[in-house]
């Protein structure tokens, strides 16, 4: 016995040290979407408290036991752990409603003097504006608190069965909750004057007026939508329908999960004493939805668990009157959680909180055939890639035909609308451990103690079977990219019956795709006072050195078109990066076409997109891992019809969870299986986070012991 005390003892110190040090961190910051917490029927110590003195009777020769109820509130503290899980610690400095709060701001944020120099730039860290449909001098932040109270109703029984077999019992345990999550969202927008339109040709063939896009984040994350503007009918924006960031409380109310043991004493002497158990927890809780971030849940997520524990305690002191005694008590406990169906949203392998990034959708670059004009939208391809024209006409030999063969297909989506998928969860291990001191004087009971909590890390897999519309969709294949900063059309200057500039210019849809764009920014990056303005769409004498003409999307290329109206012809036509009608040169054109009057203003594309697909995906899994001390004291009062007790207790939980959530993000993708959706992918990044509540509860315990009284 006492080498067993020895080692639980070393056990509880041993994860205390752990949780000290910490564990080595890599560069990479690595976000979950889907907040998993300890399940109120998971927490040993509110059964065992107050509770002992009544329970595994010695020398029993009938059926005794106790039913008790614990009214029981909690509330987390040490929100930055929550949000580090959710968000990641990645934060900007801010006065913000809690102090610490994410800047927003859009790709036009950033003043110059007359010099060009930097009078003030956009934040490094500050999420990426258009990806919300806000406009380009938006200049927000948001802040999120997120905080986690829970009032719950907790039921025990316990049944001593020696008059069936001495030592057997059966004990039953669950908790009616209601648990409240708060985000505590708030949302401030700074922008300053009217909001700026998006050009011509980033997000739609015309210039999007300030005023029909998306207000505000928080309009955004309500689901709002640019309202339709002049020459832009066909561009269709999405709305976010999963991890929304919400300013309302979200509630779950449930029975928290049935837990049920038989055990049996294999010792119980004087002095101490030794049992074992199986158990298991029938799912009757409450499963979190993938709408909100940070979405309420009651019970451990609707899983069947099956295990077993090991428990019994040691007499360290008696006193001679046998009134009083003071006992080490320990209680193990380790189950399975068993595979469950849920649906989660995640990220892109290697891309944090990458779900509130844009995606573009693509479609098929047709051949340059029986194709005409309709409206300002064109059904003519946009052919190909090739040399810049140097305002020289180029060739058709030299240009691809039509290459890639995919093209933006006028359609935007949150990376989460795609990247929200049912997956199958199982967890191989989840303990409950407790070490206590019990100290019993007469009428009166002190409970003081340890309890270490834990959740193994999850398994998680997806299957195209069940995930029509996302990403692991095969029907979508080589469909969604990452939209980034890219402009996403390119205008001609093809003319019809005469030698003039066709005005307004004719709008192709480009191959253009950011795959290492971030939440932060896309990769052209370009500069305010090199962006094209859309008041007057003037071009900055520098402008290829601003990147406005997609000159870092993937695999840049320049981008060529062939005319409608002109297939037979025997050269194409530059595109140009916006849909001003002077940035064609005044002569004549050459068959049906006409030269860029400045090279720099040919429009870039990619030759080869990079498209999202299931491999793309992170299945971020999540551990758990807390330390918790708690105490509670009782009274008795022993009447001939049984035993009635109340007490009053308390405990403070300390869940893990570093200040960042780091992993190797360079091995991403090296792991994931080279499928194509039709089977089984496991995460693409060896990473899981470690999540666990820190909370502090308070409870008062009352219940009633019949049978035998304790004699111990």
């Amino acid at each position: 016995m006492k080498k067993l005390m020895r080692a639980v003892l070393s056990i509880a110190l041993l994860s205390i040290v752990t949780t000290a040090i910490g564990t080595p961190k890599t560069a990479g910051c690595t976000t979950v979407k889907h907040y998993i917490r300890r399940s109120d029927s998971r927490h040993k110590p509110r059964q065992l408290v107050g509770d002992y003195r009544f329970t595994h009777i010695r020398d029993a020769e009938s059926f005794y036991g106790l039913l008790s109820i614990m009214p029981a509130y909690s509330t987390s503290f040490r929100s930055e752990k929550i949000l580090n899980c959710l968000l990641g610690g990645c934060m900007s400095e801010d006065n913000c409603c809690y102090g610490r709060a994410i800047k927003i701001q859009g790709s036009a944020v950033g003043t110059y003097d007359d010099l060009g120099n930097v009078v003030s730039e956009r934040d490094r860290r500050a999420w990426l504006a258009d990806y919300f449909y806000l406009p380009r001098n938006y200049n927000g932040s948001f802040s999120v608190k997120p905080i986690i109270k829970t009032f719950t109703l907790n039921f025990d029984f316990y049944l001593g069965l020696d008059g069936m077999l001495r030592g057997l019992y059966l004990r039953a345990y669950g908790p009616l909750a209601h648990s409240r999550w708060d985000l505590n969202f708030c949302d401030r927008n700074t922008t300053a004057g009217d909001p700026m339109s998006h050009s011509c040709g980033y997000f739609s063939p015309a210039a999007y007026p300030g005023e029909n896009l998306v207000q505000s984040f928080c309009d955004y994350m309500k689901g709002a939508v640019p309202t339709t503007s002049t020459g832009n009918e066909d561009i269709i924006f999405n709305p976010i329908k999963y991890a929304k960031m919400s300013p309302c409380t979200q509630t779950a109310t449930g029975f928290a999960d049935l837990r049920m043991e038989l055990g049996y004493d294999l010792f119980n002497c004087p002095r101490y004493r030794l049992g074992v158990n199986i158990q298991n927890a029938f799912p009757t809780g409450v499963q979190k939805k993938p709408c909100y971030l940070f979405d309420a849940m009651v019970g451990n997520g609707n899983h069947w668990e099956l295990g077993g524990g090991i428990n019994g305690h040691f007499c360290l002191w008696e006193s001679d009157e046998e009134d009083r005694n003071f006992k080490f008590v320990f209680d193990a406990n380790i189950t399975t959680m068993f595979e469950n169906q849920q649906c989660r949203t995640f990220e892109i392998c290697g891309k944090a909180n990458s779900a509130y990034m844009l995606a573009a959708k693509f479609g098929s670059n047709p051949e340059n055939e029986d194709n005409i004009i309709t409206g300002q939208l064109l059904e003519n391809p946009q052919v190909g890639y090739g040399e810049s024209n140097s305002a020289v006409p180029v060739a058709e030999s030299t240009v691809s035909l039509p290459s890639p063969d995919r093209r933006f297909a006028l359609e935007y989506s949150p990376v989460a609308n795609l990247s929200t998928l049912k997956v199958d969860v199982r967890t191989s291990v989840h303990a409950d451990v407790v070490a206590m001191f019990n100290y019993n004087c007469g009428d009166f009971s002190w409970d003081l103690g340890y309890n270490f909590w834990a959740r193994s890390c999850e398994k998680i897999c997806a299957n195209a079977r069940c995930n029509a519309g996302t990403l692991y969709d095969p029907a979508l294949e080589n469909s969604w990219t990452l939209k980034g900063d890219a402009r996403m059309f390119g205008f001609q200057g093809a003319t019809q019956d005469t030698l003039a500039v066709q005005d307004p210019l004719t709008p192709v849809p480009l191959s253009a795709t950011q795959s290492a764009a971030t939440i932060y920014s896309g990769t052209n990056q370009v500069q305010p006072k090199n962006l094209v303005e859309n008041n007057n769409m003037t071009v900055i004498a520098n402008n290829a050195t601003g990147n406005d003409v997609n000159l870092k999307v993937d695999s840049a290329e320049y981008a060529f078109t062939k005319s409608p109206i002109d297939v037979g012809g025997t050269n194409v036509g530059p595109l140009s990066l916006s849909c001003d009608a002077a940035r064609f040169s005044a002569g004549a054109p050459v068959g049906r076409y006409l030269d860029l009057a400045v090279d720099t203003d040919q429009i870039k594309t990619s030759s080869e997109p990079q498209f999202l697909s299931c491999k793309s995906i992170d299945l971020t899994r999540t551990k758990g891992t807390s330390h918790a001390l708690f105490s509670n004291i009782s009274w008795h009062c022993v009447r001939d019809w049984g035993t009635p007790y109340i007490g009053l207790g308390c405990s403070v939980e300390f869940g893990n969870g570093a200040c960042d959530n780091c992993c190797d993000n360079s091995t991403c993708g090296a792991d994931c299986p080279a499928n194509t959706c039709v089977g089984c992918c496991t995460s693409c990044c060896p990473c899981c986070i470690d999540c666990a509540v820190a909370q502090w509860t308070i409870w008062i315990k009352g219940g009633v012991a019949f049978g035998k009284p304790n004699s111990l």
